[in-house]
Formats: structure tokens, sequence, C-alpha cells
């Protein structure tokens, strides 16, 4: 995780929401980031039409674009909802 961002440095520019995340995430650790191959994978299906995706404009997790391993995909799931639940 960039140091700066969970130093605080970013306070005032990012939204704390944001910077929660990332603290959330470099305390976790990289079991909660998605690998780098399923971005790319993802993006290149999605490009030459083998996945539809979401609407034009609209943002959506990897996982609701395209099929992940259910083992991922359960653990993702489980780890944003306890996040979730851990927002004010």
């Amino acid at each position: 995780m960039p140091e700066d961002v969970i130093a605080g440095k970013f306070k005032g520019i990012l939204a704390d929401h944001e910077i929660e995340r990332f603290w959330l995430w470099n305390e976790i650790g990289d079991d909660f980031v998605e690998p780098a191959e399923w971005c790319g994978e993802a993006v290149a299906k999605l490009a030459v039409g083998l996945f539809v995706g979401g609407k034009s404009g609209e943002c959506m997790d990897y996982d609701q674009h395209v099929i992940v391993p259910k083992s991922s995909a359960k653990r993702n799931g489980a780890l944003r909802a306890s996040y979730s639940k851990s927002l004010p």
C-alpha cells in the first residue's frame, strides 16, 4: 500500500472513506487485493466481447463483470461485507 496514504498525507485530498479503505487493505494484506492477472483477463475479455459487462459508464467490481473462482469470490465478498459493517 502507498505509505503516504497510510501515513495520512493525503487527508483533505482523498475522501476519508478512501483513506480508510487503504488502511484496511494494509491491515489485511495481499489476500484482499485481486491478482493483476484477473484485471488484465477481465479487461481483455470485455474488450473483445467475451463478456457483456455493465452498462456504458457504469463502474463495477471484476467479479460482477466476469466469473471468478468460487473460493476467491466468497472470500472477497466476506471481506467486503465485514468492511462495509465497519464504516460509520
